[in-house]
């Protein structure tokens, strides 16, 4: 290839051979094929129906989400530029450590593990403090907690302060409406386990956000290189089949909105039946319902329970994921993901049988058998239909 044409192809000296290779490619005969793009245009509508983006781009990226969530923070911030990040779980404070580690001046805005910031100490928080970026997790897997950015997104747009969220909790399973609440930028993860942290990462940005990093010099804004890759590479002869062979059945059963509904009707299921034994124990709702993740289910810890040393033991023996919050003014609670492989009729009642075991050895006192009847009759209770509808609860009927 003469020195002419590689001037003539954008970023060549910040591309690696594959990336060439598919440039060097006729895609002519190739984008005429209506059968080929039908593969390609519903996974771009797909992502744009999950996060409600009328006016903007959606689609997934190859790297997971803490990688993209890095890529793009990297093309936004400048040193010492300020950034407000609201923490009230894991996730939130991921996107806050990403933030300190590229240089930005962050001011945490914590909350209790398992509460929601109001949003109008967030709104005088915003004003006062004018961060070039503000950075939020729409729900917490660990905690069972969803945080309301209805009204957040206006103050920010107002303010003309970057609004980046990370929606892995909830996207697919609650609805984000990222053009009603004036998200800058969202993050998601396309997978059937909420707490899963690997999977297929899929972005969703506006045109602020593209606009802002278009002021960045090509080869140092990563995140354009990765949007650049999708639509490059989405068009490709050499590299179609490839991407198409890292997308596995699972991440294109997730797109299809009947396919996902089932299973998001499922995951309330078995946690809405958790809940329930959980109550017959005798043990109390932590999370109020209008916050609390649809697919998550929580109990306090009774007084003189270990609850460190319960979910330990749980976990060790049944593999079940069950985690201990702690929470400064309720005292500390349980909080369970019904999700992936959790969401199964059979590990639900086994968790259950295992809780009250192991309550009994702490001395609480608990009626044994109470829990696993109370999930049962919750299961019972699912119409036939509606059970054959949502895969018929697996171990079920």
């Amino acid at each position: 290839m003469d020195s002419a044409h590689e001037s003539e192809l954008p970023g060549w000296e910040v591309q690696n051979s594959m990336t060439v290779f598919g440039w060097q490619r006729a895609a002519s005969g190739y984008m005429a094929s209506c059968s080929a793009l039908s593969k390609v245009h519903p996974e771009e509508s797909a992502a744009s129906a999950l996060f409600q983006r009328r006016v903007g781009w959606s689609h997934p990226i190859a790297c997971t989400v803490e990688e993209g969530m890095e890529a793009l923070l990297r093309g936004l911030l400048r040193p010492s530029e300020t950034v407000l990040a609201l923490v009230n779980g894991p996730l939130g404070r991921r996107i806050a450590e990403v933030c300190e580690r590229l240089g930005a001046d962050v001011i945490l805005m914590e909350q209790c593990w398992g509460d929601s910031m109001d949003s109008g100490d967030i709104e005088r928080e915003i004003r006062r403090r004018k961060p070039a970026l503000l950075t939020a997790a729409h729900g917490e897997w660990v905690t069972g907690q969803c945080q309301p950015l209805a009204q957040i997104g206006k103050v920010c747009e107002e303010l003309d302060i970057r609004f980046v969220a990370d929606c892995t909790a909830t996207l697919g399973r609650m609805t984000v409406r990222s053009d009603e609440w004036h998200l800058d930028a969202a993050f998601g993860r396309i997978g059937t386990d909420a707490a899963d942290t690997k999977g297929t990462a899929i972005v969703s940005y506006n045109d602020r956000i593209l606009a802002k990093l278009l002021h960045r010099q090509w080869g140092s804004c990563p995140f354009l290189q990765l949007c650049d890759e999708w639509r490059s590479f989405k068009h490709s002869p050499a590299l179609f089949g490839g991407k198409h062979a890292l997308n596995d059945r699972t991440i294109h059963r997730w797109m299809d909105d009947r396919h996902r509904m089932r299973q998001v009707a499922e995951e309330r299921l078995h946690a809405e039946a958790l809940e329930c034994g959980m109550l017959a124990m005798g043990l109390l709702t932590a999370v109020v319902s209008e916050s609390k993740l649809p697919y998550a289910a929580c109990a306090a810890v009774p007084a003189g329970a270990d609850g460190k040393r319960i979910s330990d033991r749980i976990r060790e023996r049944s593999g079940m994921k069950i985690n201990l919050v702690h929470h400064d003014c309720n005292g500390d609670y349980w909080s369970v993901a019904a999700t992936g492989w959790q969401a199964d009729r059979g590990r639900v009642l086994g968790l259950l049988d295992a809780l009250e075991a192991e309550l009994l050895k702490e001395g609480v006192r608990l009626t044994r058998g109470r829990a696993v009847q109370a999930a049962t009759m919750r299961y019972d209770r699912e119409p036939k239909r509606r059970k054959m509808e949502i895969g018929g609860m697996r171990n079920g009927d």
